[in-house]
């Protein structure tokens, strides 16, 4: 199907219900990270959902009989440049990506990392401009503008005294953990660069299981290395309910859909669902966390939430070259 009359085809209800069924899911996340590691550290924590999530994709395999796994299992010729592609995909959505975010989120408020992953959008417009030569127009501009602005509001700090607030010696620094999450949207950012790629040329299933297999490779070499193995003694019931929604529901379920519907449904559409994450995961930021948002960080979460709004409405512009953007919300 042609990027043209993917645009102009309306998304059928089904999915738009499903893809806001994930998108509550996914935010969820940062809540339910929260918990686990009221008993393991930011690292172990990743281990545990992409963990699952790789145990959950094998189970599954079992209905995909047909559909090999792994790219080595495939009778296509893998090429070099296509094996360092995967490796880079693997290692920043799966590796890097979570590994920035659970840090960050040990350090500052789960309702602050659900208000900067709506940055993402931006974030896959500028690797994409970067990268792939994709036309930044003003308006991606004035976006970014406003939205580095709504950051710096709900961090609370200016932007000159960034860099005199990176105190690594003291164990809890919101500033710090709001700044890692950001960072860490560049994994989600590579994906968006990097996926489109290789799913026209390989079965979707294939990809997916390729990348999160490598990544949960590089997670559990750092984790050992820097936290260690993770007390299982110590998980509760609660634990295992949290695990199961982050690895099975939000990594397996949701990953493997949205990679189904990437050919299949217009970009603004499910661009537009991302904004049901902001709103799901500040609630339960407040009525589970008992997290607070002050007016001027308020307003901050507001500018950024504006900032990618002022943006959907050109996304569906992009000809072939900006098809990658259609993995933008992929902050599960």
């Amino acid at each position: 199907m042609s990027e043209n009359k993917l645009s102009q085809k309306l998304l059928p209800k089904n999915v738009l219900i499903i893809m806001v069924l994930f998108n509550i899911v996914w935010a969820t996340h940062p809540t339910l990270s929260k918990i686990l590691m009221r008993h393991f550290a930011p690292f172990q924590v990743a281990v545990f959902r992409y963990g699952f999530a790789l145990i959950s994709f094998g189970i599954l395999s079992l209905f995909f009989k047909k559909v090999p796994l792994f790219l080595w299992t495939t009778k296509q010729k893998t090429s070099v440049k296509t094996w360092l592609q995967v490796f880079t995909l693997g290692f920043f959505t799966f590796c890097f990506s979570p590994l920035f975010q659970m840090q960050g989120l040990s350090n500052t408020r789960a309702t602050d990392n659900t208000l900067i992953i709506a940055m993402e959008p931006l974030v896959a417009a500028f690797l994409a401009w970067l990268f792939l030569n994709q036309t930044l127009g003003k308006i991606h501009i004035f976006a970014f503008a406003i939205a580095l602005i709504g950051f710096f509001l709900l961090i609370g700090i200016g932007p000159s005294q960034v860099l005199e607030s990176f105190d690594f010696s003291t164990e809890k620094n919101s500033l710090k953990g709001n700044l890692f999450i950001l960072i860490s949207l560049l994994g989600e950012g590579f994906f968006s660069v990097l996926s489109y790629k290789l799913i026209k040329n390989f079965h979707p299933i294939s990809v997916f299981g390729t990348t999160l297999l490598i990544g949960l490779f590089f997670t559990i070499i750092i984790t050992l290395y820097t936290e260690g193995m993770p007390n299982l003694s110590l998980l509760t019931y609660k634990d295992f309910v949290c695990i199961f929604i982050l690895g099975f529901i939000g990594t397996t379920l949701g990953y493997m859909y949205w990679i189904f519907q990437l050919s299949k449904v217009p970009i603004t559409s499910l661009s537009i669902t991302i904004f049901v994450q902001p709103l799901v995961g500040s609630l339960l930021g407040f009525f589970i966390l008992d997290e607070r948002l002050t007016f001027v960080q308020f307003l901050g979460g507001a500018l950024i939430l504006m900032s990618v709004l002022s943006v959907t409405k050109i996304v569906s512009s992009y000809k072939q070259n900006a098809q990658p953007l259609t993995t933008l919300h992929l902050t599960i």
